[in-house]
């Protein structure tokens, strides 16, 4: 009995207490053996953590001309290569797989798969740490046989195996209403953006029908538009804040983790684009169409990536307003019928000038955001939920899986 687990708990190989395999793909030169009712999968449906359904499905005679292999239900399956390699998912179907995954299954009765599920998943990191540094991250058959795994007994398993499932069941379901929320969101945000509130009159525009009484106009007609530093600056360790696409994505800056530039250099950047409270800073450049209120008084510089938006008249279009519609479905589509062969990488000042904004009336615009806002501050609430609860796992698989806290077995 080893030291490093608790009383009656044993440390093995998991070679040692569960069969471990990987399949193969069958030729892909021959495309009747991807005409078939057999399920097949591949690493990155790993990404799922529970496979209930495979994209590909392939034949009797692929499966025997191949390496492809039959796993069933129950059993771990552990991602081997590139992206997802130590990706850790739960089998529900009886189905084959890829020569990138490896399959693990106790068929003994005192290992429960559901207790090797969590307890793989907990310890994936360790599989990972044994291939850092040689580049793309591959793991072997022999790896994940070596990995050594904590047992207790298999009523204490079967415990353990059970309070996790019922978080990750609460996981799932607070995700689910989320993605919900986020599809209202979009829906409503894409009816009040373009049909307004009770209007009955419409007329043709650049976005198509909308509100006779409103105005569709162009964003640099609307607002100064302009962008940040066009070559990176010298940074310093400490001065004047200086934004990039990334310090905008979370909730609030965090302004420790931001680079900062000196207060000279500040001050000449500034006369090309002097961001103040009250304007809007949207992300150009890699991750596209990122619109954030600036609602803070002190001062900063941006990069390239970032333009600011400086509206014209705030009497006759609000801010919070127009912050909205910049994050619509209806804007989203003005991107993408800019694109090139489907994708933006980069949106230039003049293309986002061109974009096309209703401006309905001032109290109008009250109505949309706070009908909009609603729905966000739910999506916030539930957010907040799933965030605790997978803190609660983080928390419950390291007390758990270590023996640190016993659970009661009755």
């Amino acid at each position: 009995m080893s030291s490093a687990v608790p009383e009656g708990w044993i440390l093995l190989p998991l070679g040692s207490v569960a069969k471990i395999f990987s399949g193969g793909t069958p030729s892909r030169s021959d495309t009747s053996n991807y005409i078939g009712e057999i399920p097949w999968v591949k690493s990155g449906e790993v990404n799922q953590r529970k496979v209930y359904f495979t994209e590909e499905k392939i034949s009797d005679h692929a499966l025997k001309s191949s390496s492809a292999k039959w796993v069933k239900n129950g059993s771990v399956l552990v991602a081997m290569y590139g992206a997802t390699a130590g990706k850790v998912a739960r089998l529900l179907i009886d189905a084959t797989i890829n020569q990138a995954i490896a399959a693990v299954c106790s068929d003994s009765e005192e290992v429960s798969n559901d207790f090797l599920f969590h307890e793989v998943e907990f310890k994936s990191g360790k599989l990972l740490d044994s291939v850092q540094g040689s580049g793309q991250p591959n793991l072997s058959g022999q790896l994940v046989k070596e990995l050594k795994v904590s047992l207790p007994p298999l009523p204490e398993q079967k415990k353990i195996a059970s309070i996790l499932t019922s978080v990750d069941e609460v996981i799932e379901t607070t995700q689910k209403q989320i993605d919900k929320l986020q599809d209202l969101k979009k829906a409503t945000m894409n009816e009040l953006l373009t049909k307004g509130i009770g209007h009955t009159e419409f007329k043709d525009s650049e976005l198509g029908k909308i509100p006779k009484s409103w105005e569709c106009l162009k964003m640099g007609d609307l607002a100064k538009v302009t962008d940040g530093a066009h070559q990176t600056p010298k940074y310093v360790d400490s001065g004047v804040p200086f934004l990039r696409v990334t310090d905008i994505q979370s909730a609030e800056i965090n302004v420790k983790k931001t680079k900062y530039i000196s207060t000279s250099e500040h001050l000449e950047l500034c006369r090309r684009c002097n961001p103040e409270k009250g304007d809007i800073l949207y992300s150009k450049n890699g991750t596209i169409g990122i619109s954030k209120i600036v609602n803070w008084d002190w001062d900063f510089s941006i990069f390239v990536s970032l333009a600011l938006l400086k509206l014209h008249d705030k009497n006759s279009l609000q801010v919070e307003f127009l912050d909205l519609f910049l994050q619509s479905p209806v804007v989203a589509k003005q991107i993408k019928d800019r694109a090139k062969q489907g994708t933006v990488t980069n949106l230039h000042l003049e293309e986002i000038r061109k974009f096309d904004v209703v401006v309905p009336s001032v109290e109008e615009q009250s109505e949309i955001k706070t009908i909009i806002r609603a729905i966000e501050f739910r999506l916030h609430n539930v957010k907040q939920k799933l965030s605790q609860t997978q803190s609660l796992k983080k928390s419950l698989m390291q007390d758990l899986l270590t023996g640190k806290v016993r659970v009661q077995v009755n």
